[in-house]
């Protein structure tokens, strides 16, 4: 972004909950965006926003033991024994991911 001799960002602290962003350039202004704050001593906090919401699913459990019983090649019987159990969560959600992100320029050295 190419701006003038007079190029300015202004912040100004709304209902102590908002921080509005202005770029004016030779006293128009070319931009403007808000951002959610918290005051904290003096600081303020970007505020991160965060939903969770509940998803249904199903689960089942398998438990399963299997012995087997062979005859092995030198005369003798073997013995073999497996076990599992497993626990299936299926479930069902979606995702929205977004972001965005700005880029400032120096216009002055």
């Amino acid at each position: 972004m190419e701006g003038g001799e007079d190029m300015q960002v202004r912040l100004t602290l709304l209902n102590t909950d908002e921080l509005k962003v202005d770029a004016v350039d030779s006293g128009q202004q070319i931009a403007t965006f808000r951002i959610p704050v918290t005051p904290k001593n003096n600081y303020l906090i970007l505020e991160k926003k965060r939903n969770l919401i509940p998803l249904p699913f199903i689960y089942f459990k398998v438990k399963e033991e299997i012995s087997i019983l062979s005859a092995l090649q030198n005369g003798r019987i073997g013995y073999s024994s497996h076990q599992e159990h497993s626990l299936w969560i299926l479930f069902f959600g979606a995702s929205n991911i977004s972001g965005i992100q700005e880029e400032y320029v120096r216009i002055k050295q």
